[in-house]
């Protein structure tokens, strides 16, 4: 599939292609922002940053995604993600049944050279591809590099406990204000 520089009409639903790995390359353009909802997905997803930065939040708390890197999200997770600066990302959706040797788990991972070409290669497979042939070996390599890659620790707790997830949200939402408990 192609790197879209807009989320515009053209942009699929990838939990409707009926390939076992497909991946979506997305620089927006300068104007348009890449923030994204709280949504999940049927398939698992990897989000592989290749400038820029994303934060993303799930349910246990906000997972940093710098430059280079890739943050694990098994299917079904509800996430929103955040997009930082100027932003080249790839995201990779996963059959279930394919990714049982992943983590079950939100985690971010190191991604080697190797993975880094597999994941912009697979971005230019037509979104239909053959199955059984090249484009499907390609995909296979993919999968065992992503679960042999290390974790990398980018991740920030969020409270569980309403009354203290509402402070943080209110911290998060605006860092620089000094408004005590008090006020």
């Amino acid at each position: 599939m192609p790197v879209y520089t807009t989320r515009a009409a053209n942009f699929i639903d990838p939990d409707s292609v009926p390939r076992p790995v497909i991946s979506i390359g997305l620089s927006p353009r300068k104007d348009e922002n890449a923030d994204v909802v709280f949504h999940r997905h049927r398939k698992a997803e990897l989000l592989f940053v290749a400038s820029g930065s994303l934060v993303c939040e799930v349910a246990a708390g906000l997972w940093l995604v710098p430059p280079q890197s890739a943050l694990w999200i098994p299917a079904g997770a509800e996430h929103r993600v955040e997009g930082i600066g100027r932003i080249e990302i790839f995201c990779l959706f996963i059959e279930p049944e394919l990714a049982t040797a992943m983590e079950t788990h939100c985690c971010s991972i190191a991604v080697t050279p190797l993975l880094r070409e597999l994941i912009k290669s697979c971005a230019q497979l037509p979104e239909l591809h053959p199955l059984g042939g090249a484009e499907s070996r390609l995909s296979d390599v993919l999968l065992d590099q992503i679960s042999n890659s290390p974790v990398e620790n980018w991740h920030l707790p969020l409270p569980a406990d309403s009354r203290l997830r509402q402070i943080a949200d209110s911290i998060m939402k605006s860092p620089a204000d000094r408004t005590n408990m008090r006020e």
